[in-house]
């Protein structure tokens, strides 16, 4: 008798209230789908935000190293001026240039490797000769060929240094 009075208490849902419940489902359904959609979308943003900043990395570092060459020319132009004789009004401007450009550079983030003098880093210098000099350290950096640059601590372009060695070899 127990088991006839458990039946009449448990109750077939109605047609609307299976109606309602299958629709509930659908619309679950649909959540969940709307929050894959959604979270999908964030890592596409955050992905294209990604590539946008390493292309914008990667065309200024292009745009930099195209200029080095110049920003080198101008140095031995300055250079050159201190040896000749020139009109003081014309070193004055070229000087005036320089230091704009120097500006600019920096505004891009363009960095001088610190070299002379400075303790030989592999990966800031490229070391192009070596020199035996006993009053200095070992792996000092003695002179500067070619100066080094980095933009936001990646390195454009290692400094051309030579290098002193205490020890053959």
């Amino acid at each position: 008798m127990e088991e006839a009075s458990k039946r009449k208490t448990l109750k077939r849902p109605s047609p609307a209230e299976a109606e309602a419940e299958s629709a509930g489902a659908v619309l679950q359904g649909v959540r969940d789908q709307l929050l894959r959609e959604r979270a999908d979308f964030e890592n596409y943003r955050k992905r294209i935000d990604r590539e946008k900043a390493e292309w914008n990395w990667k065309s200024r570092a292009e745009t930099l190293q195209q200029l080095l060459p110049v920003l080198d020319n101008m140095d031995r132009a300055l250079e050159l001026l201190n040896f000749k004789e020139t009109p003081p009004d014309w070193s004055k401007g070229v000087a005036m240039v320089h230091q704009q450009f120097l500006e600019v550079l920096g505004r891009l983030g363009l960095e001088e490797i610190e070299a002379e003098g400075a303790s030989f880093h592999p990966g800031e210098h490229e070391a192009v000769s070596v020199v035996h000099r006993p009053e200095l350290e070992e792996n000092r950096v003695v002179q500067v060929f070619e100066k080094g640059y980095r933009r936001k601590g990646k390195i454009l372009r290692p400094a051309k240094v030579s290098v002193n060695r205490l020890s053959a070899g």
